[in-house]
């Protein structure tokens, strides 16, 4: 039995005034995702456990099938495997957002969006500006970099960007043994930053300045138990790329594969469709509608998410339904709009194709449909055992 997974990053919200009260699933037009939840099982999961910080890497590894209450590995750790960085031992790797700065609070965490020459130029800056040899910035995509640490730093408490926007520095630096030495990181870079062409130009464009880098989630080198069947994943950003290559998948090129919301997501699909030639499982993982949701944009995320169903969904949906495999639809976690942030609870789950008829009628791919809904998984990393078996 073929079968194919699509994670949509972040789509599960809140209701929101914006939207005359619904939620953005609720709002969008997604009528292959609704097919999935009015032929399939539909239900929820708590991919991340109560009192852990919502966030994609503890969301994908759950639904990989992963128990991250147990064990996980730092978000960075995943990220530098996206990257095909290696750790040595003794070595820490954080992330590092390029983030707006003004008047002593984050006011964006990803600057609006910061292009990928931007980025390498930024982080040519900081190398040779900060000139510290144990400390090296690495691009990924867009906002998205890397700092590897030759010194230990893993212990260092960081909160996330987006728990820290609006909020004076004072009251959210890092704490913990060796907080003092990124703070003096971080201070030191925005002051490279501040004054660098790359932020001129875009502040001439009317952009926001990438004029400060946010540094969080302390890692050291991970590991993780192989995926117990051969999988392929495709994605634009790399931390679903390290779970991946951690995990032992391969991991897809798909050149136009960005991770905003022009990326090409029929790429993507016809990558995961060609992988099952090969594979048991493909992934697909799109980051739009948690991008729109960072960015506060109740219409960007609707846009997303119509996208999503028309160049993903619709198309892996027609080959399923032709071949007999089995499809899911998942989200990794809840991406509050008007919070501009990932929230605890759970979140809508569709399983679809042989073995998963539907228990109730009249349902739909959205949050109120699956609290109303038979199927739930209150330990999410069981979901994917659950989907693979035979039945």
């Amino acid at each position: 039995m073929k079968h194919l997974l699509v994670i949509g990053d972040g789509m599960a919200d809140l209701p929101l005034s914006a939207l005359e009260g619904r939620t953005p699933l609720a709002a969008a037009r997604m009528p292959n995702a609704d097919r999935l939840a009015a032929e399939g099982r539909l239900g929820r999961a708590c991919f991340i456990p109560e009192g852990m910080e919502p966030g994609s890497d503890l969301g994908i590894l759950s639904i990989l099938g992963y128990d991250v209450s147990v064990r996980a590995p730092g978000r960075a750790s995943l990220e530098a495997a996206g990257r095909g960085i290696t750790l040595a031992s003794g070595e820490t790797v954080l992330r590092a957002n390029f983030c707006t700065l003004s008047e002593g609070r984050l006011l964006d965490a990803s600057a609006g969006g910061v292009r990928r020459e931007e980025a390498e130029a930024l982080c040519e800056a900081l190398n040779e500006g900060l000139a510290e040899p144990e400390l090296r910035f690495v691009p990924g995509v867009g906002y998205r970099a890397l700092l590897v640490s030759a010194t230990d730093l893993a212990s260092v408490r960081c909160q996330s960007p987006s728990r820290a926007l609006g909020q004076p520095l004072e009251s959210v630096w890092p704490q913990g043994a060796g907080a003092e030495r990124l703070r003096a990181v971080m201070e030191r870079a925005h002051a490279l930053l501040e004054a660098h062409e790359v932020n001129e130009v875009r502040r001439d464009l009317g952009e926001s300045p990438a004029n400060f880098v946010w540094l969080w989630a302390p890692g050291v080198p991970a590991s993780l138990k192989p995926f117990p069947r051969k999988a392929a994943l495709a994605a634009g950003v790399d931390l679903p790329k390290g779970i991946a290559r951690l995990a032992g998948m391969t991991v897809l090129e798909v050149p136009g594969a960005t991770g905003d919301a022009e990326t090409d997501l029929a790429g993507k699909a016809q990558a995961a469709l060609k992988a099952l030639e090969t594979h048991d499982l493909a992934v697909v993982h799109v980051e739009a509608p948690d991008e729109a949701s960072h960015a506060g944009d109740p219409q960007a995320k609707v846009k997303a998410l119509e996208r999503l169903d028309a160049e993903v969904i619709g198309p892996l949906l027609a080959a399923a339904s032709k071949a007999g495999w089995r499809m899911a639809l998942v989200t990794d976690h809840v991406s509050g709009t008007e919070a501009r942030a990932h929230l605890p609870g759970a979140v809508p789950v569709a399983l679809w194709g042989p073995g998963f008829a539907p228990v109730r009628e009249g349902l739909a791919y959205d949050e109120a449909s699956a609290e109303r809904a038979d199927l739930h998984f209150e330990a999410g990393h069981e979901m994917m055992e659950y989907f693979l078996k035979p039945r």
